[in-house]
């Protein structure tokens, strides 16, 4: 379940809502990729479900679908604080999440479900930190609707991230105030600057002006006091301009609850969570190893990009 149906299929309906993306890869083959997952399943006699919306979402016949395919948007998905909750509209993280879990655990086996809160990487590479914020909490809920519709005994969710950003937290703001605020003043130009800054990021981030003083030309630092940095849709300051906000190298953190949860308890390479995950579920060079102690092996990874502030 995610969006990018105009990599699937040609001729989308371009809407306000759901636009396209020039970024994104756009299907020009003529194939619709959407009809031949409908014709494979339909082929092989297996009970599946297409969905495009909220309204297809919430009216899904869990008992009847072992499959599904949720198409939400011809693009990324809408960030939380943008996409439109109605009928028409794209699910949020937490709908898929619970609707995939539904699905998914009608398997007596066990299942594997992994889930990306990409819209934080998305908001973070524009410069973008209350939005990353916001997509975080969204991830926050999405991760409670899992702990809550799972059995604890017989459920290992890993809540990891595959990077981290190049956002920083400056001086020594007021407790209590405002993070996406401003604090200061530099005692070199007099003016505020903002709590939050990147290393890098897109033309957004850019936030100076050239005077000429004396015959003297200067850059001049603009006073972020005198704007709104407080809107969702605030870019934050950068020390390097480039097309956007690269990754940084920071460690990264990762919580595990659950059976086998105990596997998470130090300072691990990346690759190290993918065999934690795959001994824990008995799953290719381990399916044969030692006995898994719950008769149901549930796994549920998310991954998300690390919000460093938070």
């Amino acid at each position: 379940m995610g969006g990018g149906r105009q990599s699937l299929m040609q001729n989308v309906t371009e809407t306000s809502s759901d636009p396209m993306n020039s970024w994104t890869c756009s299907r020009r083959d003529g194939r619709d990729l959407i009809k031949v997952y409908k014709k494979d399943k339909e082929d092989r006699k297996l009970k599946y479900s297409v969905l495009s919306n909220n309204r297809d979402l919430k009216n899904l016949d869990v008992a009847e679908t072992d499959y599904v395919l949720g198409i939400f948007a011809n693009e990324h998905l809408r960030y939380e604080s943008q996409r439109d909750k109605g009928p028409e509209g794209m699910p949020s993280i937490s709908d898929m999440v619970e609707a995939a879990i539904k699905v998914l655990r009608k398997n007596n086996n066990g299942y594997f479900l992994m889930v990306e809160g990409g819209n934080i990487d998305m908001a973070h590479h524009r410069g973008r930190a209350k939005l990353a914020v916001n997509e975080s909490s969204a991830m926050d809920e999405a991760v409670k609707k899992a702990l809550e519709i799972t059995n604890e005994e017989e459920t290992l969710i890993v809540v990891t991230s595959d990077h981290s950003h190049t956002l920083t937290i400056n001086g020594y703001q007021d407790r209590g105030g405002n993070i996406f605020g401003t604090t200061g003043p530099s005692k070199y130009d007099g003016l505020n600057y903002t709590v939050i800054s990147y290393g890098t990021g897109g033309p957004g981030s850019f936030k100076h002006s050239m005077t000429t003083i004396d015959n003297v030309t200067r850059v001049v630092r603009r006073d972020p006091s005198a704007v709104n940095t407080d809107d969702m849709l605030y870019e934050q300051i950068a020390a390097i301009t480039l097309e956007e906000n690269k990754h940084g190298g920071n460690d990264v953190t990762v919580y595990a609850k659950g059976p086998f949860s105990h596997l998470f308890h130090n300072v691990h390479e990346q690759h190290y969570v993918f065999h934690a995950i795959s001994y824990a579920a008995k799953l290719g060079v381990y399916s044969s190893g030692e006995s898994i102690r719950h008769n149901v092996a549930i796994i549920a990874v998310v991954l998300l990009p690390l919000l460093q502030l938070l």
